[in-house]
């Protein structure tokens, strides 16, 4: 296991939800499970939510740059720390294999797409306060990402900043994750075809 989710109250938290422990496994590749040819690197981790599979989420980027996520159940069956049949004592029940009903694996949902987002806002803010001495984010930024969302689908997605202020007190920046989808507003989303060339 990689960690005890029941614990996960004691992990430290960077901001919004990302976990400051790598846990040993930044820059890990792991095989898409679809895809062999699809390699995905762990870039990050985060804090546990409230779903069916709970545990900690990593945050994976492929050799594209398309980002996606997988939950913990699933990524220590990927790494081999876990193996299909065998009891999961975190979870209180037996790893899966990438063909059970169960699976989720690599995908990404709208939690994960909040996370990933954020932390992009905070790149943005780092390099806008070394430019400029001030992390406030310029309205009309915009931010663009490729996203898997599950096995078979992925897309490129396009957000605008509507303005780095909080609607209801007009304080800026805003640096709140709370108040992050009132910030951003994603205006296009189509599809992709991964391919490997």
């Amino acid at each position: 296991m990689i960690v005890n989710p029941s614990t996960a109250g004691s992990l430290s938290i960077i901001s919004g939800r990302m976990l400051a422990e790598t846990f040993g496994l930044i820059g890990e590749t792991i095989k898409d499970a679809g895809n062999p040819r699809r390699l995905w690197s762990i870039t990050g981790f985060y804090a546990p939510l409230n779903m069916a599979i709970s545990g900690i989420r990593a945050r994976l980027q492929d050799q594209k740059d398309f980002i996606a996520f997988v939950n913990q159940r699933d990524l220590e069956v990927l790494l081999g720390i876990g193996i299909p049949g065998e009891y999961c004592a975190w979870l209180g029940e037996d790893y899966v294999s990438t063909f059970d009903r169960s699976w989720l694996g690599i995908c990404t949902d709208t939690e994960d797409l909040e996370d990933d987002l954020f932390g992009r806002e905070a790149e943005l803010r780092n390099l806008q306060t070394e430019i400029t001495g001030s992390p406030l984010l310029p309205t009309g930024l915009e931010i663009t990402r490729r996203v898997c969302l599950n096995e078979n689908t992925d897309c490129e997605e396009l957000h605008y900043l509507r303005g780095d202020f909080n609607n209801e007190t007009g304080t800026y920046p805003d640096l709140r994750f709370q108040t992050l989808t009132e910030r951003w507003i994603r205006v296009e989303r189509r599809s992709m075809v991964w391919r490997q060339t």
